[in-house]
């Protein structure tokens, strides 16, 4: 609940979250996870065991050219930002992907103004493919955050 309401972390997110909402968004990635079906996974400090946020992977679930697909998202705490955490675990998180799960591709994507996503998402090897850019359904389109971009990864042991 801390991490969804910190203004720094949500900045190109609609809104913050409140307790329920994030309550509600927990017990159904536990319904997710109890089921065997893409969810998120919590990201911990090893030494500590310390909550920083989450990685996962979700079915995308709205109807665009690039859908079906599945989608790598990762929320970290602002105060663990730059220490390597997020793409340390999205980096397992797609070994997983490709490895485990054996899927074929995976896409991100957010804001052009997210700056931080978009360089983590080049740093894991994704590309931008601008023609699948998009105007968020669940955004209102007069929102400064409904225009997303769409980055691909394609796994290179299929």
């Amino acid at each position: 609940a801390e991490i969804n309401q910190d203004p720094i972390v949500m900045e190109h997110f609609p809104a913050l979250k409140t307790y329920d909402e994030t309550e509600k968004f927990v017990h159904a990635n536990m319904h997710l996870y109890k089921n065997n079906d893409l969810c998120l996974y919590a990201v911990e400090i090893k030494d500590t065991g310390e909550f920083i946020g989450f990685v996962g992977l979700l079915r995308v679930d709205f109807n665009l050219p690039f859908v079906p697909a599945v989608e790598i998202l990762w929320r970290i705490g602002s105060k663990y930002w730059g220490q390597g955490y997020a793409y340390e675990a999205a980096t397992a998180l797609c070994d997983y992907a490709f490895n485990d799960k054996h899927l074929k591709v995976l896409v991100s994507f957010t804001v052009p103004a997210n700056i931080r996503s978009v360089r983590l998402m080049e740093r894991l090897g994704f590309v931008h493919e601008q023609v699948y850019d998009f105007d968020h359904p669940k955004i209102p389109s007069d929102s400064r955050l409904c225009r997303h971009v769409f980055y691909r990864l394609i796994n290179k042991n299929v």
